[in-house]
Parts: structure tokens; sequence; C-alpha cells
């Protein structure tokens, strides 16, 4: 650090080898300054002393002078006060700080700098403050002002105080309709209307869970929003409720219809199960994949409505054999269902005489017609 050598000092009278001499950090930022006093010249580190001779220096001295001032930091009061010291009879609040008595002028550094009995006196740090935005705006202006609270706090160098803020609100402007900033519970412009109450954001009602037209209704227009809804056919039905769309201009159902299977092939499993496997509405033979010619087995394989019109005989009475071989039964399909037959079989005819009770017992005992 450069020093320059000073003549005739018109403060400070050294009377000790060593003292330790207190910058202020307003002054000299995080240093301390340290005084070393050498046999014939001393250097004071720091922006307000630089080296001086011993011999140079007059005024005040440290310690008790003859006039009782006790006066140990040699800023010309005493403590206890006294009228001998060389600035009056005011007590030094800090006998061991140069830059604290009565004499100084108040900081704004939590320090009692003038030995008043408080500290910051005349500043207002502490109090509330506040910023705004658009800078120099006023509440209640035209296009909003947006007013952001912060604390008054001491300047660096203790001569004033600043207003310390959060995220100053920014004035933005509302809108236009449809605009992001319309959606997001904010007064960006500060005026007082936030999103939809807002001129700027108003616009026809759209479905999206917003009154758009600031009329007092959400989605006014759309009928059912919020009710229960089906989608599909078949296998395919889902249950849902109803919502808006996603370009808000209608409503839709919550949900998707299922995924559909086939229906088929004919006489396979899915044309029989009481199922709309496809989802078109159709359930097994009333779907066309399940249609085919008339089969004998009680089912409408053609849908025209008729079951099993292909066999005129069915259900009817039927008695094969004679005589005593004879059986009565009904028509019924065959396992392959493209035929009837007689559900009964004939009898195993016996031999009729030659001779004997058969040929006089009045029944065709071998079943060939003849009794």
């Amino acid at each position: 650090m450069k020093t320059t050598k000073y003549k005739k000092h018109p403060i400070l009278n050294i009377g000790a080898l060593n003292m330790p001499c207190r910058m202020r950090k307003s002054f000299c930022g995080a240093c301390c300054c340290v005084l070393v006093l050498f046999a014939t010249q001393m250097t004071f580190a720091g922006p307000r002393f630089a080296r001086v001779d011993k011999a140079d220096f007059v005024g005040p001295v440290l310690g008790n002078t003859a006039g009782g001032c006790i006066d140990l930091d040699g800023d010309g009061y005493g403590n206890p006060g006294d009228s001998g010291c060389p600035n009056g009879a005011a007590t030094d609040c800090n006998n061991g700080d140069f830059f604290i008595n009565p004499g100084r002028p108040e900081l704004c550094d939590e320090v009692d700098n003038n030995c008043a009995g408080g500290n910051n006196e005349g500043f207002d740090d502490g109090d509330a403050c506040f910023a705004f935005d658009p800078p120099g705006c006023t509440p209640g202006d035209a296009g909003g002002c947006c007013v952001t609270g912060g604390t008054k706090l001491c300047t660096l160098d203790g001569t004033g105080t600043f207003c310390l803020t959060g995220n100053i609100h920014q004035h933005e402007m509302e809108g236009p309709g449809g605009a992001a900033n319309c959606f997001n519970g904010e007064d960006d412009n500060c005026d007082g209307l936030t999103d939809h109450a807002d001129p700027n954001c108003q616009t026809a009602e759209v479905c999206n869970g917003f009154d758009d037209d600031n009329n007092g209704t959400v989605d006014n227009g759309f009928a059912g929003l919020g009710i229960p809804c089906v989608v599909g056919m078949g296998i395919c039905t889902r249950a849902g409720t109803t919502v808006c769309t996603d370009d808000g201009t209608g409503t839709r159902c919550s949900v998707n219809p299922g995924n559909a299977l086939t229906e088929g092939p004919i006489g396979g499993a899915r044309c029989l199960d009481n199922l709309d496997n496809d989802c078109d509405g159709l359930t097994d033979i009333n779907d066309p994949n399940c249609q085919g010619p008339e089969k004998c087995d009680g089912l409408d394989n053609d849908d025209n409505g008729e079951i099993d019109e292909a066999f005129p005989d069915l259900g009817q009475a039927c008695s094969p054999g004679l005589g005593q071989c004879q059986r009565f039964g009904t028509i019924v399909c065959s396992p392959d269902m493209f035929h009837t037959f007689c559900n009964v079989t004939p009898g195993l005819p016996e031999p009729e005489g030659p001779s004997g009770i058969t040929c006089n017992d009045g029944i065709d005992n071998d079943c060939d017609g003849f009794t």
C-alpha cells in the first residue's frame, strides 16, 4: 500500500508503543488497521492513516491529561466527560474507538456513532417500503400499477437507506383473449381484474372450464357437461362422463370404446355366445359373419326370421317298423344338421310259425306285415 508522510497531524499524538486502530467497515472494507510504533516513526495501515514521524505529532495526548480528561482514543472526548478535554465535557461512550464520540455524525450501521444513546437515529431502516412497476406509477392508474413490498436497509457506506424487496411484481399486459396469462389466476397488469374479469381477456364462451365471456357462468352453452355417458356397442361398451372436446368447441365422453373382436366363423363359439363381439350392434346369428345356409339345429342360420324352415317334417310323429317291431317317436335333426330322422328304431323280429301259438296269436311276430 502506498504511504504518504504527513507533518503536524492535527489529531493524534501517540504516547504508547503499540495501540490497535479500529477502522470502520464502511470506510475500510473488511480490513483492520494496525498501528505499530517504531523508535523514530510509525505506520498506520489503512486509507485513513499513512506514515508519519513521531516527532511531528501534536494535539491531545492519549491517557490522563493534567486537566483530568481521560481520553484513551485521542478523539478529544473523555470518559467520564470532563471540561478539560479538548472537545468539551461531553462523555465519550466508547473511549477505545477514535471514530465514536459525541462529535461524530450518526451513521446507519447499528452502532451509536454519536454517543446519543441509540443507533441509526435519523434513518428509516427497518421501515416498510414499496417498489412500483411501471416505475413512478400509482395504484389505481389506468392500465394498472404493480406494487411489491420490501424493507428499508442501510446502505454499505452507512449514509442512507435503500428498499430491499424480493422479486419485483412486474407489470405485464393481460390478454389478448385466449393468451396463457388469461388462465393463470393472476392479475398480471395489477388493475384489480384477474384473467377473464379483465376485458382484454374476454372472448366468446369456449368449453374449457373457464368463464370466457365473464357472464358469471362457466361453459354456458355446452349442455350435459358432467353427466354420465356411454360409448361403443357390444363388448366395446364403456361408461364415462361428458367433458369438453380438446378444441373447446363441443363436448365428448371422457372414455373411448373398447377393442372389437371378430364375430364368427359360422357355427363357431362367437356365433353362439349371445355377445356382439365385433361391436356392430349385431349379435351371433344376426351378424352376417355368422349367417349361412339353413341347418337343422334350432337356429335361424340364414337370418330370415324362420328356424329350420328347410326341414318341414321336424317335430312330427314317426313309427318305424311293422308288427311287434313297430316303435313310436318324433322326427329330429340328424347329427350332421343337414337331415332329419326318427328318434326311435324298430324292435327286433321273432319267428313266425310254421305252426303253433305264433300262428294263432294275432301278432305279426316276424315284423313282415303278415299276421
